[in-house]
Parts: structure tokens; C-alpha cells; sequence
């Protein structure tokens, strides 16, 4: 396996999307964007929703987000979102149906409580929200109150998910996010008092200070609040993006070996507190949609990481967000400045984004198959999409060479992933990807 390491663990993009974000470009206009948006059919889609503002910098972070200590900048952008939704309903010219809403950032419950409510009134006057869609919000146990989860549950938030990362008070120090226990707790007890019982937690491994006693500890209280998920993320450590994660660069950050080795054990101790592994990074409790839909082969995988949403249509809004729309991907500028000029000036705050073609969604098919099944059938797939075998022809000398150091086993046409593959599975993810070219300040390492 160290060969395999050191072979293997190359950056190489996530596939939150295909193409990726570095493919987007410039090219996509405001007229093509609008009319993207005036296509859409009438079925069900989903909302993002990108709050940019945080209280504190956490070193590990490499969301687009900003520190604000007061509530005029979040007020001010609140009646800028308010006005994007607006704009995007008129265009679509009808309330959509919409079947899940995802509130990210940075940091969403840092809304006042006030600019909530209105900006929940504005998506309930701009779109059909279902009465079974799940609607769900990232938290920050550091800024919340008992007030705030009473609020959330009124609202119709049916799923909250917790930033908790580490419980280990070292590591917190280095990350700078100091995070008692006793607040995720109460977080959590909140939650379940106002019957949000669907609760995430966002853990991550490879930051400085860890090893298997802290992981061990994290998992131990983790299994103690019972969440219904959890995510397992890797750190991604990309200063060339994100210039404060230098900070940690003073820390012995786990190489990929060791990295490997705090993830293969953290699985373990999930498993055995009885989540199912979901993807390669993700656990439920075998009764939650999340291991069902797993199970039934109807994951899927989004800009929020494996998912049961099904919608082919997710609208972002806000700042930095990116829409996945049937005709192509459209992403708003990252700048507040430019997202409000743009839209005060009833422009879509579009920068850029791309196009996608029959044979792009054909290999993004493939890809979230491969990422969500660890199997696909290449054959089958391109006979259900309308395609002929050998437009994949690029990727059978790519596979040849996996299968060499068993990574997969290809047989008439099935790519599947053996064990060894699961901890390379962007690496073989890629070889479907026609853009893939690997360049070291672009992507976070496989590993």
C-alpha cells in the first residue's frame, strides 16, 4: 500500500460536478444564463443557499466566507438575496416545485432572526416548497442559542448539520475553533426538543494535532449525541487558495500514509458503533434515507457531497453559488460588491460557468455511479444515454493500468472497485474525465 500511496495520491477534483469548477469560464453570458433559467421544465428542483459570513476564522476552512463581528453586513446581503430570489422566480415564471433547500456558508445561522423569517416569507412567495421536502441548514454550536433551534423548527428546518470536526481540545486550539462538547450537546438537545431529529455531523481527519487517541475520543462522544449521519472529510490543504491555512503548515500535518491510517481506523469505530459507510466518506444509521438510498444504488452526489437528492436541477443562490442546471453550470461572482452591483442592477450575478454537452453528462453519469455504487456499467450506461461504446475509448488504457495494481477489475464492460481502490477512488473516478489534467495547484491531494 505505500507503493500505492506514493503512486497514487495526486490531486485530483472531488466530482461535485462535471466538468469541475476550474472548467468553468467566462464565456457563459447573462442572456444564456437567463435563458437556462427560462427552460427549466416543470419538475421538482433543489435550493442552495450561500451565507459568506462567519464569527471567527477556523485555520482548516476553505469555504468562501468572510469574518463580520456585527449584523449590518449580514442584514445588507440578506436584502441582496432577497432580491436575487426574486429575480431568478421571475425568470423561471412560475413557482417551481421544490423538493430540498440547503442553507451553507460560511456560517447561515448567523442570520438574525428577524432577516430569517423574511427570507423564509420570500422563498415561499417565489416557490412551491413541498410539504415532504427536506429542508436543511448548517449550524455553528458557538452562535447559537435555545431561541434561534425554536425558530429553525418553525421555519419547516427538518435536518440541521453540526460543524463539530474534532472534540479534542488540542485540536481544536490549533484549528482555531474551540468547541466544548457540552455546546454540540446542547445544540443537539435543542434540535430534538423542537422534533429536528435528522441531525448531521461534519467531522474531519488530518488536521494538526490528531492521532488514533483523538479520533478514538471524537468518535466516542459523537456515538454518545447519536447523530443520524455523518460526514468524514479529509482536510484539503490548498494555501495556494486559501492563504490562512499557511498558519497550520507549523504543525506536522499527517502525510497521506498516515492520513490513510487515521481514516481506515475512524471507519472502523463508526462501523462498530453501527453506521453503515456510505460512499467513501459519508455514514448513516442503517435506518436513515441516506444508507437506504445507498443501498438501493439511489445515491447521489452533489455540490454537498453524496446525497438523496434527486432533483436534476439545483438552483444556487447567493454568493459563490453554483447552479447545475440541465443546459450547464453557472457560478455567482465570489465578491459581495460585484453579486449586489449585479443584482440591484437586475442582472444575474453570473461570472462564469459551462455549457454541458451529451457526452459531459454522459461521463458525469458514469462518474457519480463509480463514486456512489464503487461499480458501474459502462456498457449499459452508454446504451440508456444514447451512446455508442467507443466515445469512451479514452479510458480503457486508464483502467488498464488500475487494474494492473488492482485497483479495479474490469470485466466485459463493469468497472468495479476492488477494496484496495476505495481510499484512490477519485484517482479512478478520473479516468472517465476528458479534461483531467493534473496540476498541483488545483486540486487537493487524492488522499
Amino acid at each position: 500500500m505505500t507503493d500505492l500511496f506514493e503512486k497514487y495520491n495526486i490531486p485530483v477534483p472531488r466530482y461535485t460536478s462535471y466538468p469541475t469548477a476550474p472548467h468553468f469560464h467566462d464565456g457563459i453570458s447573462h442572456e444564456q444564463a437567463q435563458q437556462w433559467l427560462i427552460n427549466l421544465p416543470e419538475e421538482p428542483i433543489s435550493l442552495y443557499l450561500h451565507v459568506p459570513f462567519c464569527r471567527q476564522l477556523c485555520f482548516y476552512c476553505g469555504c468562501h466566507m468572510k469574518v463580520v463581528n456585527g449584523n449590518k453586513a449580514i442584514q445588507d446581503y440578506v436584502q441582496t438575496l432577497q432580491q436575487e430570489i426574486q429575480q431568478v422566480a421571475q425568470l423561471i415564471g412560475r413557482q417551481q416545485m421544490v423538493q430540498h433547500i440547503h442553507w451553507g456558508g460560511g456560517t447561515p445561522s448567523v442570520i438574525p432572526q428577524n432577516e430569517l423569517k423574511q427570507l423564509m416569507k420570500t422563498l415561499r412567495e417565489c416557490f412551491d416548497i413541498q410539504d415532504d421536502a427536506e429542508h436543511a441548514m448548517e449550524l455553528d454550536p458557538r452562535v447559537l442559542d435555545e431561541s434561534y433551534i425554536d425558530l429553525l423548527a418553525e421555519e419547516g428546518i427538518n435536518r440541521a448539520s453540526i460543524g463539530v470536526q474534532d472534540f479534542d481540545a488540542s485540536v481544536q486550539k490549533a484549528i482555531n475553533r474551540v468547541q466544548p462538547f457540552e455546546d454540540v450537546e446542547n445544540v443537539v438537545n435543542w434540535l430534538r426538543k423542537n422534533g429536528i431529529n435528522n441531525i448531521n455531523f461534519d467531522l474531519i481527519y488530518g488536521l494538526p494535532e490528531q492521532n488514533l487517541d483523538t479520533i478514538a475520543q471524537t468518535i466516542s462522544l459523537t456515538q454518545k449525541l447519536t447523530p443520524t449521519r455523518i460526514a468524514l472529510f479529509g482536510y484539503a490543504h490548498v494555501p495556494w487558495m486559501k492563504k490562512h491555512q499557511k498558519i497550520l503548515e507549523k504543525y506536522d500535518l499527517p502525510k497521506a500514509k498516515n492520513r490513510q491510517r487515521l481514516f481506515d481506523f475512524a471507519v472502523q469505530e463508526l462501523e462498530n458503533a453501527g453506521y453503515m459507510r456510505v460512499g467513501y466518506d459519508h455514514f448513516a444509521l442503517p435506518d436513515d434515507s441516506m444508507a437506504i438510498a445507498f443501498k438501493n444504488k439511489m445515491l447521489h452526489r452533489n455540490f454537498q457531497g453524496f446525497t438523496v437528492d434527486s432533483a436534476d436541477t439545483l438552483i444556487g443562490l447567493g454568493v459563490s453559488s453554483i447552479s447545475c442546471l440541465p443546459a450547464g453550470y453557472i457560478q455567482n461572482y465570489s465578491d459581495i460588491s460585484e453579486y449586489r452591483a449585479r443584482v440591484e442592477n437586475s442582472l444575474l450575478p453570473v461570472c462564469k460557468g459551462v455549457a454541458v454537452t451529451k457526452e459531459d453528462i454522459l461521463r458525469r453519469c458514469l462518474i457519480e455511479r463509480l463514486m456512489c455504487d464503487y461499480v458501474v456499467d459502462v456498457g449499459k450506461t452508454c446504451q440508456q444515454l444514447g451512446h455508442s461504446l467507443n466515445v469512451l475509448d479514452d479510458i480503457w488504457p486508464k483502467l488498464e493500468a488500475l487494474a494492473h495494481d488492482q485497483l479495479v477489475e474490469v470485466s466485459e464492460n463493469i468497472v468495479k472497485v476492488t477494496v484496495t481502490g476505495k481510499p484512490f477512488i477519485r484517482v479512478i473516478a478520473a479516468c472517465f474525465d476528458a479534461y483531467f489534467e493534473i496540476k498541483e495547484q488545483r486540486h487537493a491531494q487524492a488522499v
